[in-house]
């Protein structure tokens, strides 16, 4: 009887041994699933707003003035966003952009419509706490800048 109640308690006893270090592997995976989950939520969303009008012109009895609106929308490096161009007098561009942000500057695709046919060019925005210079096609044929100031966005 000697003989098997020795071989019985060792297997008793690695038996337990093995579940109780199942147990307590399975606890700190758990947690460790809690903390990742908490800790990686999706990152919060900015938004950016920036207008100009340029210099009223006066045209007989009316007033003109060119305006370009910008609003972005930040969520980690990915950016969204609407730019509109309306200069006096002459057909504008209004249009959507997706980009990336890296050290203050976006850079992407702007998707507009501007005198009935749709385009799509590069764009890059720099912007600092007071402003944004917008460029589109930068450096070729039909390169375009704007600076429009940041404003509160509504």
């Amino acid at each position: 009887m000697k003989k098997l109640f020795i071989p019985a308690f060792v297997a008793v006893c690695l038996f337990l041994a093995c579940k109780n270090t199942a147990e307590k592997t399975q606890k700190e995976e758990n947690v460790q699933s809690e903390n990742e989950r908490q800790t990686s939520q999706p990152p919060a969303t900015t938004k950016l707003c920036f207008l100009t009008t340029g210099k009223d012109l006066q045209r007989g009895d009316r007033v003109i003035r060119d305006s370009t609106i910008l609003t972005l929308e930040v969520t980690g490096k990915q950016v969204t966003g609407i730019f509109k161009w309306f200069p006096a007098e002459k057909d504008g561009r209004s249009g959507t952009l997706k980009g990336t942000l890296a050290d203050n500057q976006v850079r992407g695709k702007y998707t507009f419509t501007q005198e009935g046919m749709t385009e799509t060019q590069d764009i890059l925005i720099k912007m600092t706490e007071e402003q944004a210079k917008i460029t589109t096609n930068q450096g070729k044929h039909g390169e375009f800048v704007l600076t429009a100031q940041k404003v509160d966005c509504k």
